[in-house]
């Protein structure tokens, strides 16, 4: 019997302790009453705007991929964003992102490296925007705010750390473009110890075809409108979350949420986000002074909008399709 992977050991541990973190202080009457006040056309409304973020992630990996496949349909990219979204609720440490580009890539006959290749390029604007929106966010914060909040000022020094990286990051990577960058990165890979050669040379090969697949200026700035929309649409669902909790937040906050919630899925993952989503959610409300029970709720009803709709879609979808779950597991 084959054992788990030690990064799904530690995926479901860290869920499990973090929701169980989430739950040991919860006070039920209270939570009920919060819970029974929500206001169900919000609710509604942010499920709506998810669902659309989900959309418009879907439109831009079609934008990355039609230069090798100009006959790739829209809706095959925006279902099988569907169908891994999904199935990362039921698959731990998001396997539904492995499954997504293995979809398109039997459905159109590509290799599944190229298809692979251009998630990574698609993290790379995600990236890009998380950063941005969290130094704009703490720009925007009242600096006696920050420097009485230890988290804050944690947060706010990591913010500009990974902006620096991600500047570098992208910075390199749209350089290998340039044909004498690939050259020496190439070559400079194959002076690696024979150990590891193989195992860096398959990352680098992916992240080359993904660049050359983003490579074109109108494909890249296609991209990048489709990522303000990713964005913006996750910020109005975390807008209209606040109206159906009652909480009298603004668009800082919102941008606060999505940016740590971003932060928060890169994590070792249990299926479904269970845990780590619940605890970022409610440490961030607390942040903006918003009661323990109001946070839980919003945390638990936040939790059902980002995930329970888009996992009924997707896994109709994976059903109509014929796609078994031990078929969907073996390709993560």
């Amino acid at each position: 019997m084959k054992l788990p992977d030690k990064r799904v050991i530690l995926g479901v541990a860290l869920g499990a302790a973090l929701l169980l973190w989430f739950l040991s202080d919860v006070h039920w009457g209270e939570l009920a009453e919060v819970l029974g006040k929500v206001q169900l056309r919000w609710v509604i409304a942010s499920a709506a705007m998810m669902m659309l973020e989900w959309t418009f992630r879907g439109a831009r990996w079609w934008i990355l991929l039609r230069h090798v496949d100009k006959e790739l349909r829209l809706w095959t990219c925006v279902s099988a964003t569907w169908i891994g979204l999904g199935l990362n609720s039921v698959l731990p440490l998001r396997g539904g992102d492995l499954v997504r580009p293995a979809l398109v890539a039997a459905d159109r006959n590509l290799p599944y490296s190229l298809t692979m290749s251009t998630t990574l390029i698609e993290r790379l604007f995600d990236w890009g925007a998380v950063c941005g929106m969290l130094s704009v966010m703490f720009a925007a914060f009242p600096a006696e705010v920050i420097e009485h909040s230890a988290v804050l000022s944690q947060m706010k020094w990591w913010s500009r750390v990974a902006s620096v990286v991600g500047v570098v990051v992208v910075v390199g990577t749209f350089s290998l473009l340039v044909p004498a960058v690939r050259r020496r990165v190439l070559g400079a890979v194959q002076k690696l110890p024979l150990g590891v050669r193989g195992t860096v040379q398959i990352q680098v090969e992916q992240v080359l075809l993904g660049v050359e697949t983003a490579g074109n200026p109108w494909r890249i700035f296609g991209a990048l409108g489709l990522t303000c929309a990713v964005w913006a649409t996750g910020i109005l669902s975390a807008l209209y979350l606040f109206r159906a909790m009652e909480l009298p937040l603004g668009l800082d906050a919102a941008v606060f949420v999505e940016g740590a919630l971003t932060l928060s899925v890169a994590l070792p993952q249990a299926p479904g986000y269970l845990g780590v989503f619940q605890v970022a959610m409610e440490e961030t409300l607390k942040l903006f002074a918003a009661p323990v029970a109001v946070a839980k709720g919003a945390a638990l009803v936040f939790w059902a909008i980002c995930y329970l709709p888009v996992t009924a879609v997707g896994l109709l979808l994976a059903w109509r399709r014929g796609l078994p779950l031990s078929q969907a597991t073996a390709k993560s």
